[in-house]
């Protein structure tokens, strides 16, 4: 199951042994002696703000974090992998007086349009150094699976691509960059589960229609099983214990 991604809620809070129970997120686990209790630390905030409200406070939050990485000059590495996350900070740092050297790796996929993303932002900032890593220097996905040895807490879909990452950082540390920015997590603060999109069909149908298309052609859905899942109306619950049972067969 921790080979899937995403994890089925609320599989992800499961875990792979008996008798062992997860820790919630948001939570800490406090042991004081032979005795345990878990502490919530945090809740999710209420939605209290709008966009409009928003998006200033994230952007001051982003230049601040960037700043701080770059203040010190030299130089610094972004990753441009052609998509909004990774722009926008490789923009943020190219404010600076640091000298800043943008890392773009191609996809072994020729339909894959981010490095032409990339060199489009590229562009726009003539005084980044762009570098477009050759395709023969690209691991391929779970290469070395068997020869990794980090110490991580449980599968991670971060194994797969872990060659690759560290062919990057090589041929960033040979140009003398001192640090490395990437644009991991914007996903996290800025992007909706299309499966949210489910039950705002319902609510929102108009909306939800709009951002659905937006969803089917970004991962380029065929229209016909993309109705009938969105006309599907079994529970969570019994969607997910269909799809263990078709599993099993």
């Amino acid at each position: 199951m921790r080979l899937l991604f995403p994890t089925p809620h609320p599989l992800l809070e499961r875990t792979m042994w008996r008798g062992v129970e997860c820790v919630p997120s948001g939570s800490a686990l406090l042991v004081d002696g032979d005795r345990a209790r878990l502490h919530r630390w945090w809740r999710n905030p209420e939605p209290v703000r709008g966009i409009a409200e928003s998006a200033p406070l994230i952007r001051n939050a982003l230049a601040q974090a960037v700043d701080v990485r770059t203040r010190r000059g030299g130089t610094v590495a972004c990753d441009l992998s052609g998509g909004l996350d990774s722009t926008s900070i490789t923009f943020l740092a190219a404010r600076s007086d640091a000298r800043i050297v943008a890392s773009t790796w191609p996809s072994l996929d020729p339909a894959d349009e981010d490095v032409a993303w990339a060199r489009r932002a590229a562009a726009h900032l003539p005084e980044v150094e762009h570098v477009v890593w050759p395709p023969e220097r690209i691991p391929l996905v779970y290469d070395n699976l068997l020869g990794i040895d980090d110490p991580m807490d449980e599968p991670t879909i971060g194994t797969m691509d872990r060659p690759r990452l560290l062919e990057d950082l090589n041929g960033l540390a040979d140009k003398g960059c001192r640090v490395g920015l990437t644009g991991i997590g914007g996903d996290h603060v800025a992007w909706c589960s299309e499966a949210h999109y489910h039950s705002m069909l319902r609510r929102r149908p108009l909306f939800a229609i709009r951002q659905l298309r937006a969803f089917r052609a970004l991962f380029h859905w065929p229209l016909r099983p993309m109705i009938a899942a969105l006309a599907d109306s079994r529970s969570c619950g019994a969607w997910l214990a269909d799809e263990a049972d078709d599993v099993t067969d």
